[in-house]
């Protein structure tokens, strides 16, 4: 269902349809798939419509995955063919998720990652839209994940003060500072409308490390981290070897762990993409 979000009297039409159709339990969102490089037409489409209407859907594989060119090949039965590079990838542009020497990003260490968007820190033609996470080993104790729909939150926060809603879509709401070589200083909103999807883009981070945010959103922000701690429609899940998300870049966060050995290292592929699933 296609919606303008800053159309109030649309709102009450979609936020009914949002409730009614995007709210999914694990079990639901939970696809059974045979061979992650062959999928079937029912596995494909069961993922796409998880996606289109949870922004969000997660496969169990009874064949290991056992490259990034195999993830490579998952995400072009989807639909996803526009890779997002970045400095860690490697020659596919997957990134390996594991602890690293280098240290200088959080996702490479055993340390939590509060909530976040992927890339909210990217220019706009190098938007992140979607992103698939496949694990080859689950850390031995923690490194479990939580995941929450944006379109979800905006419902939360409008029905509390459409204000709110107004004040994350300020074009300078939150700036992101230069990294020196990398990127340059930018403010972005944290919601607005996507007309590449006609679907809702959220850019987050709760890192206060940094970032500046806009005086006008700072209420609408504190409701926000009340929401993040509080909210029921949470997912959390630590995924299993050879389990995998797909969702349209929807917030999540990860929690600390720790590995007792090099054979049993927490290794995850990632791909981000510039499309998104069933858009």
């Amino acid at each position: 269902m296609e919606f303008n979000y800053f159309n109030k009297e649309d709102y009450p039409h979609w936020r009914e349809y949002k409730l009614r159709h995007g709210v999914r339990s694990m079990e639901m969102l939970m696809v059974e798939v045979c061979d992650p490089v062959a999928l079937t037409n029912e596995e494909r489409q069961a993922i796409i419509d998880n996606c289109t209407h949870a922004n969000i859907s997660f496969y169990r594989s009874a064949k290991a995955l056992t490259n990034s060119a195999e993830l490579k090949t998952l995400g072009t039965q989807l639909g996803l063919y526009q890779l997002c590079d970045n400095p860690s990838a490697d020659a596919n542009k997957i990134s390996h998720i594991e602890v690293s020497n280098d240290n200088r990003y959080i996702p490479y260490t055993d340390k939590a990652l509060s909530w976040h968007t992927d890339g909210y820190y990217n220019t706009e033609s190098d938007t992140v839209r979607s992103f698939i996470m496949h694990c080859v080993r689950p850390a031995e104790r923690g490194g479990d994940n939580s995941y929450l729909d944006p379109e979800l939150i905006y419902i939360l926060l409008y029905d509390e003060n459409p204000d709110y809603i107004a004040a994350l879509s300020h074009p300078q709401a939150m700036t992101i500072p230069a990294n020196e070589g990398e990127r340059d200083e930018c403010s972005v909103p944290v919601l607005k409308h996507d007309v590449v999807t006609g679907k809702l883009a959220m850019r987050y981070t709760e890192r206060s490390r940094y970032i500046t945010w806009h005086e006008s959103c700072k209420t609408a922000l504190a409701y926000l981290h009340t929401l993040l701690r509080e909210t029921p429609y949470k997912l959390n899940y630590k995924l299993s070897a050879n389990e995998g998300v797909i969702c349209n870049n929807i917030l999540h966060m990860r929690s600390a762990f720790s590995d007792s050995s090099e054979q049993h290292r927490r290794l995850l592929y990632r791909a981000r993409y510039r499309e998104a699933v069933g858009s």
